[in-house]
């Protein structure tokens, strides 16, 4: 009984000090939760301002002017594979979702090149091989692009000319016969309407001729694969 009268007795807490109190510990419970978020995400936020300062550089680097002193376009030293590794970034959103990609590199030299010209050209050949693969009839099979680089010689002279080549192949549904003959033909297309001009293989094939090299395609079911050919000290 007596401890029922204490309290009774007991000074009652007040109704706005009750409020306060729920108000700190909702905002309490709301820092808590962010800080769990960031918590959680912080690989992900980290991950995508990586991206992002990749796609800058990719992006200053594919946009390489190649001029000189005067404005004159010149040919300088290029990595290939710096080329494609640029590209790749730059097309990452394409590349991401669903295709396995394989690199397979070998020891190249650097070859005396228009770098943004070339970058044009992997652009197109990958871009390409993305769309091959769009194309597959069917949706069980792995999509699969194989980028794999090389030197040789040209000829069976060692000692003529060296060669790297560069070779961009898919396991998309191929090119049918008849059309290859004509892939590099301006405004030929094998895409449906609307998605593809014509005139990008046609590009590549120019801007490799200017560099004193060559593409070659072969291609069957299952199986395209496009190669360009460059000399390593550019062309005559």
């Amino acid at each position: 009984d007596r401890a029922c009268l204490a309290l009774d007795r007991a000074p009652r807490p007040d109704p706005d000090s009750l409020a306060l109190a729920r108000a700190r510990l909702a905002t309490l419970a709301g820092y808590l939760e962010i800080r769990v978020f960031l918590h959680r995400n912080a690989h992900a936020i980290r991950a995508a301002i990586g991206q992002i300062t990749r796609i800058v550089g990719a992006l200053k680097s594919y946009s390489h002017l190649d001029q000189g002193q005067e404005g004159q376009r010149v040919r300088t030293p290029t990595d290939v594979h710096e080329g494609l590794e640029t590209t790749l970034v730059i097309l990452h959103s394409e590349l991401k979702y669903g295709i396995l990609l394989t690199r397979k590199y070998g020891a190249v030299p650097t070859i005396s090149a228009y770098v943004d010209e070339l970058n044009q050209v992997w652009t197109n050949l990958l871009h390409n091989a993305v769309q091959a693969l769009q194309g597959q009839a069917d949706p069980t099979r792995s999509k699969e692009i194989l980028i794999e680089t090389g030197c040789a010689p040209r000829g069976v002279d060692p000692d003529v000319v060296r060669e790297v080549y560069v070779a961009i192949e898919d396991n998309g549904p191929g090119i049918p016969p008849e059309h290859l003959p004509r892939i590099f033909e301006p405004f030929f297309t094998t895409k449906s309407k609307g998605e593809g001009t014509g005139i990008g293989l046609g590009i590549a094939q120019k801007i490799v001729a200017r560099h004193g090299g060559r593409i070659e395609v072969a291609s069957r079911p299952g199986r395209t694969r496009f190669t360009v050919y460059l000399p390593e000290r550019g062309a005559p």
